[in-house]
């Protein structure tokens, strides 16, 4: 293989017509970074002309001078790298237009390669900032976004599909929507984002999802969400074969939630120097953590204490402090329990026989979190049953928030939105960008 194929080989160029000058490969300075510049001439017989479609016979179609093209390469070594690719004129005795020879390493009017394009549609797909990519590919800013956009076209919504498990959730997105919170839809099993909404209310909601036929919103059997009650009326509106599935986290924050609330209340009784005041303040992890897992065993120094002590001392010190305190710990340790050994009937009863009169006048909270798991039984029921949560939509959101941080925020949601596509989607990106 001669020295001009290796060269090419190496570049990824493998338009045939295109001839590397091996003797004319240089690097300068270039605004004080070293820039690698080859050269290289791209000439062929045209078979017909492009302008009028008449074909080259009798040489009706002659060379016509040449036009350097600078095009920008994928760097090599590090070292950003520019071709200087000569490419043949041509002129058409039947219509009297000219044209330029055509390659496919480079669009039509453009100077940047279409490696380094597929090259920033990977870097997109990371968690990193257009600037950053810019960098790293020796281009402008304004070359990235340029080739983000035309992603946009590849993630259109699909409405002949739904799964048969949806997980709902919002999150915060950008300033210019009309909603405080966005909504996202995934599909539970798999964890694939099926659409991105900038406004979680629920006409909104309705508008979209009635835009899907009614044979596919009725294999939809399962909605996972959280205790907001405008997804439970979507559910019962537009998918009328689901039942609803509550998130067992937001289940188990909303009784722990109001724990801490009655703690933070007992805390006001004491002063801020005292030592209850510290002890619950320090704490407060000892006390929602299951009886179970509470060491006995194992004594060691703790702040607030003198000697040595275990966890389950600490805990038991700490429920002496208030008795209606003591009864509202092993309360919220039994709805737990039987929330952690999916024992439905267990629950039913505890929550079914709680009286607020005999927990003190820091029952409140306490009182208002088991009304909405009261209000909610049925659900919960379902969330017994199944093993389905919104785990993976909250490990989403959570990606979604250091998307958010690293690019410094975004302004558009409609880009903003594309970007959390490209970043889930990678593996599409790679297969899309090794076939163009």
């Amino acid at each position: 293989m001669s020295i001009n194929n290796y060269i090419k080989d190496l570049l990824n160029i493998k338009d045939k017509n295109i001839v590397i000058d091996t003797e004319n490969i240089i690097v300068k300075k270039v605004k004080y970074i070293d820039t690698k510049f080859i050269y290289g001439k791209l000439t062929y017989t045209p078979e017909v002309c492009p302008c009028c479609g008449h074909v080259n016979e009798s040489f009706n179609i002659i060379k016509y001078g040449t036009k350097i093209c600078k095009i920008k390469l994928p760097d090599v070594s590090n070292i950003p790298t520019i071709l200087f690719l000569k490419k043949q004129r041509f002129l058409c005795k039947e219509c009297g237009s000219t044209f330029s020879a055509k390659t496919n390493i480079v669009n039509e009017y453009s100077n940047i390669s279409n490696d380094v394009k597929r090259k920033i549609a990977v870097d997109l797909t990371k968690i990193s900032s257009f600037k950053s990519i810019a960098e790293s590919n020796s281009v402008s800013p304004n070359t990235v976004v340029r080739v983000f956009k035309e992603w946009s076209k590849s993630f259109k919504q699909d409405f002949s599909y739904l799964p048969p498990v949806l997980s709902i959730d919002e999150f915060k997105s950008t300033k210019n929507v009309s909603g405080a919170m966005s909504f996202i839809c995934t599909n539970s099993i798999t964890g694939e984002i099926i659409d991105i909404l900038p406004d979680r209310r629920l006409f909104k909601l309705d508008t979209y999802f009635l835009r899907f036929p009614r044979r596919v919103r009725d294999q939809v059997k399962i909605v996972v969400c959280d205790i907001y009650s405008p997804y439970m009326e979507l559910v019962k509106k537009v998918f009328k074969n689901a039942c609803i599935v509550l998130d067992k986290f937001h289940i188990v924050q909303n009784f722990t939630r109001a724990f801490n609330m009655a703690r933070v209340q007992l805390m006001k009784k004491f002063k801020t120097d005292s030592h209850e005041y510290r002890c619950l303040k320090r704490y407060w992890k000892l006390l929602l953590l299951p009886k179970a897992k509470l060491i006995s065993t194992h004594f060691k120094s703790f702040p607030c204490f003198k000697g040595f002590i275990s966890q389950k001392e600490i805990v038991e010190h700490i429920l002496d402090f208030d008795y209606s305190f003591r009864k509202i710990y092993d309360l919220i340790q039994n709805i737990l329990f039987a929330i952690r050994e999916k024992n439905f009937d267990t629950l039913k009863t505890i929550l079914q026989e709680f009286k607020p009169d005999e927990y003190g006048e820091i029952y409140s909270k306490i009182k208002a979190a088991i009304s909405t798991a009261i209000k909610h039984l049925e659900k919960i029921k379902n969330t017994l049953n199944t093993n389905y949560n919104n785990g993976k939509v909250e490990g989403i959101n959570n990606k979604i928030k250091v998307i958010k941080r690293i690019s410094y925020g975004y302004r558009s949601f409609d880009n903003f939105r594309l970007r959390i596509f490209l970043c889930f989607y990678h593996k599409k990106i790679y297969g899309l960008s090794h076939k163009t």
